[in-house]
C-alpha cells in the first residue's frame, strides 16, 4: 500500500510550490501511471517516493513504513555503469549488499534469461541496443526483489516497437509476478497501456487532476480493443478539460 497525503514541495519560495497537496492512495500490488505538463514536477514526485528527496509538508507512506519501503528506480538514461557487463550491472545491488559471486552469477542468470537476454551478459552497455539497455536496467531493478519500482519516463528514448516491446514485458511482470510499480509518461497510450490506475496532474502549483479507474489493463491484445481508445480519449479530455 502507498499513501499519500497532502504531499507539497518547495525548491524556492520565490517560486512557489512545485507539488501543491497531492494525496492519492495505490494498493500493494497495483500499478500507476502519472501524466501531467512537462515541467509539473512528475520527476520530483518521484525522487520523493524514493527518498532521494524531502518533501516540504505531507506524509508518504509505503507498506505501513512512513518513507520509502524497498523501493528500485529505473531511469530514462539506462542508469548502467558502461564499465561493468550487462551480468554485473544486473548483479550490482546483491554485490553491495554482500552477496557472493555464485549467488550473483544465479540470479543475474535468471533475469538475463526471463527478459530474452541470453548470451548477452557478458557484454558492455556499448555492445547492447537502447532496448537491451532498458532492458539490464529492469533485470537491476527486480534484482533486489522490491516490493515497488519507480520508472521516470523509461522508455520515451526509444523506437515505437522497442517501447511496446518494453511495455509488454512490465505488464507480463506484473502479470507474473504481481510487482507494483509508479511510472511517469508523457504519452497518453503508455499510461493506458501501463497504469491500471492513471493519476492526470495539472500545472504547478501541481495537485491530482483526476485519478482514473482502468479497469481494462492487463487485458490481452489491449491495444487493440474499443477499451483502449475509450480510455485513451477520457483521459485526453480530463487533461484539457
Amino acid at each position: 500500500m502507498i499513501a499519500v497525503h497532502q504531499l507539497s514541495k518547495t525548491f524556492n519560495p520565490e517560486d512557489g510550490a512545485v507539488l501543491d497537496g497531492l494525496s492519492f492512495e495505490l494498493p500493494a500490488g497495483e500499478t500507476l501511471a502519472v501524466i501531467g505538463p512537462s515541467g509539473c514536477g512528475k520527476t520530483t514526485l518521484l525522487y520523493i517516493l524514493a527518498g532521494l528527496s524531502a518533501a516540504s509538508a505531507g506524509k508518504v507512506n509505503i507498506g505501513g513504513r512512513r518513507g520509502r519501503g524497498h523501493t528500485a528506480f529505473i531511469l530514462q538514461d539506462f542508469g548502467l555503469f558502461p564499465w561493468k557487463t550487462a551480468a554485473q550491472n544486473i548483479a550490482l545491488a546483491l554485490e553491495l549488499k554482500g552477496a557472493n559471486a555464485a549467488s550473483r552469477h544465479k540470479v543475474a542468470e535468471t533475469l538475463l534469461t526471463e527478459l530474452g537476454l541470453e548470451g548477452l551478459g557478458q557484454r558492455y552497455p556499448v555492445q547492447l541496443s537502447g532496448g537491451q539497455k532498458q532492458r539490464v536496467a529492469i533485470a537491476r531493478a527486480l534484482a533486489t526483489e522490491p516490493d515497488l519500482i519507480l520508472m521516470d519516463e523509461p522508455f520515451s528514448s526509444l523506437d515505437a516497437l522497442t517501447r511496446e516491446h518494453l511495455q509488454n514485458t512490465m505488464v507480463d511482470m506484473w502479470q507474473r509476478k504481481g510487482l507494483g510499480y509508479i511510472i511517469v509518461t508523457h504519452s497518453v497510450e503508455e499510461a493506458v497501456f501501463l497504469g491500471r490506475r492513471i493519476a492526470v496532474l495539472t500545472d504547478r502549483p501541481t495537485r491530482v487532476k483526476a485519478l482514473i479507474d482502468n479497469p481494462s489493463f492487463g487485458t490481452a491484445d489491449l491495444r487493440f480493443k474499443n477499451c483502449f481508445f475509450d480510455r485513451i480519449r477520457e483521459v485526453r479530455r480530463v487533461m484539457e478539460g
